[in-house]
């Protein structure tokens, strides 16, 4: 095994001995940009502490993250023996500019350590015995990726665009050893949502997130911001709008910064302020909403971003009539709260898990939960459950956290949840959703039509209801609730679904609650007097029923 020297400089080797063309045509020595140096800060920790090197890299258009990454593996090669680097490349166009940089290197290195080659071919780069170390470029898509043998340098560039990402990956992971002195180092723009490059970066950060362990990928972001020149000059008459004052706010930006990122949408986007966040994204969450087709479009999830608020996590508990909240440290098989404010009317949502695979093509992928959610009929979620117990649990929750918010109306998602339907009679709780009377007197124990059916025709009730809720103003608050919208796309069948992975449990579980807060008037929840007939409901958009969303009690199609 070659020792891996934690000490050598990779900075000044490239700054010494590579050259590179400039974005301006001038042939420069390789002396990393801010973006580049966040980059190798990040690889840094883990080659400092002999661990494998292994990072996923989301970035902004043209930072430099590949010049860095081939100057680095081409330094490894030059000095080691027997090491062997590959790049990948997402079409024949940048593999040939991958290949001819790296031809530049070898061209330009002082003749006291320039090797000689074997050979160079039109992807490869090959040192002459005893040295053996060679640096190889293809193309993703076509045939089998890296050398069918061993790998310890891969580089996967601009991996969102890949085709046959996840299997072309895996294939030329498997050659790289787990050792040290090894790297794999994927990098990309965003190109939408559910790909195997979105899926490895939402997870290294969830596990950084949870754990910070260096043994796992390192997930790394570059906004464009971070790039020295993306910056033009501010004339006299440059005055920002409200919402670039408000971007300009949260990032700590400068005029010159605003200037370019207003000249960029106009002459690099064609105008169009939603590809200019897909391809110079100041955000992961921008990077990957703005590209795809998500369900919740680009403004309601900037708003509703707008309005998360803080939190804690806990369950309720229910003795002799009276919920108290307790806080616990842990975030599943709890809710996640942002008010304990009770005064007011409210309604909850609850979507039982099914027991499916998020991603049925991957037996590692998470199991779908219970989702709940609590809204505050003034316009706000204000608590959401999440959990893998089972019902039993699952209803003790509901009808702590009901009667904690002031005797919740309620509605379990059928036919999943009849076990929670049937804790809720058992225990005799008053306010659970009927689908075709508002009877305020109506005998829970005798109804035959208790909870709400997601069927494909109400599923579209949810979703669009859910849209104006938003539109009109409703805030979400909850980070749980706004991850789950950033991942519900139309798939291809036209279907509003998780993304590949992802979970919609809580969302579901929220959509629900709208649909009850819309579906029944506050005075029939909450009576000032009742004669025990059943009461005709207003015309007004509190009540869906009057513009033909009529359940009418047919169970012919169930949407699992």
């Amino acid at each position: 095994m070659v020792k891996q020297n934690t000490n050598f400089d990779y900075l000044s080797w490239m700054a010494t001995y590579l050259k590179i063309i400039s974005m301006y045509g001038d042939v420069l020595y390789l002396k990393c940009n801010p973006a580049q140096l966040m980059v190798h800060k990040a690889l840094q920790m883990q080659y400092e502490k002999n661990l494998p090197v292994r990072a996923i890299v989301l970035k902004a258009r043209r930072e430099g993250v590949s010049t860095y990454t081939e100057g680095r593996f081409f330094a490894d090669i030059n000095r080691l023996p027997n090491r062997y680097a590959c790049v990948c490349s997402a079409d024949q166009e940048a593999t040939d500019k991958v290949f001819k940089m790296t031809g530049m290197f070898q061209d330009h290195l002082p003749s006291h350590i320039r090797r000689d080659t074997k050979y160079s071919s039109r992807k490869e780069i090959v040192y002459t015995e005893p040295h053996r170390s060679s640096f190889l470029c293809q193309t993703s898509g076509k045939g089998v990726l890296g050398r069918g043998g061993l790998t310890h340098y891969l580089h996967c560039t601009e991996f969102a665009f890949w085709d046959r990402a996840k299997e072309q990956f895996g294939g030329a992971a498997q050659e790289v050893p787990d050792s040290e002195n090894t790297a794999i180092i994927i990098e990309s723009t965003a190109n939408g949502v559910g790909d195997a490059f979105y899926d490895i970066f939402w997870q290294a950060l969830e596990d950084w997130e949870k754990t910070a362990d260096l043994n796992n990928y390192l997930p790394i972001f570059l906004p464009w911001f971070v790039f020295p020149d993306y910056v033009r000059p501010v004339t006299g008459n440059f005055k920002l709008e409200a919402e670039e004052d408000e971007i300009m706010a949260k990032h700590q930006l400068v005029p010159e910064q605003m200037a370019w990122r207003r000249w960029a949408i106009k002459n690099k986007c064609q105008g169009d302020d939603d590809l200019f966040k897909q391809e110079y994204p100041a955000t992961p969450l921008e990077a990957f909403r703005h590209a795809g087709n998500p369900v919740f479009g680009a403004g309601i999830l900037h708003q509703q971003e707008k309005s998360l608020g803080s939190i804690r996590y806990g369950i309720f508990s229910h003795r002799k009539g009276v919920s108290e909240f307790e806080e616990v440290d842990r975030k599943i098989n709890c809710w996640q709260v942002y008010d304990l404010n009770n005064n007011g009317q409210f309604t909850i949502g609850c979507d039982t898990m099914e027991g499916k695979s998020a991603d049925p093509s991957n037996n590692k992928a998470k199991l779908d939960n219970h989702g709940m959610a609590v809204f505050n009929r003034k316009g706000e979620f204000v608590a959401a459950y999440k959990g893998q117990g089972d019902q039993v649990d699952v209803a003790e929750q509901l009808i702590s956290a009901a009667v904690y918010y002031n005797m919740a109306q309620v509605a379990p998602e059928l036919p999943k949840g009849m076990i929670v339907l049937q804790k809720l009679k058992e225990y005799g709780y008053p306010n659970i959703y009927n689908r075709q009377t508002h009877d305020e007197t109506l005998a829970v124990e005798d109804s035959d039509n208790l909870g709400w059916r997601t069927t494909l025709v109400t599923r579209k009730w949810l979703v669009d209801g859910m849209i104006q809720a938003l539109r009109d103003g409703v805030k979400v608050r909850l980070p749980w609730l706004y991850e789950e919208m950033t991942t519900f796309i139309v798939d291809k069948t036209g279907k509003a679904i998780h993304n590949t992975n992802k979970q919609d449990d809580v969302l579901f579980g929220a959509m629900i609650a709208v649909q009850l807060h819309l579906r029944t008037p506050l005075s029939e929840i909450y009576p000032s007097e009742t004669t025990g007939e059943e009461q005709k409901p207003e015309r007004n958009y509190n009540n869906l029923s009057m513009i033909g969303a009529i359940d009418t009690g047919d169970d012919d199609e169930w949407d699992y």
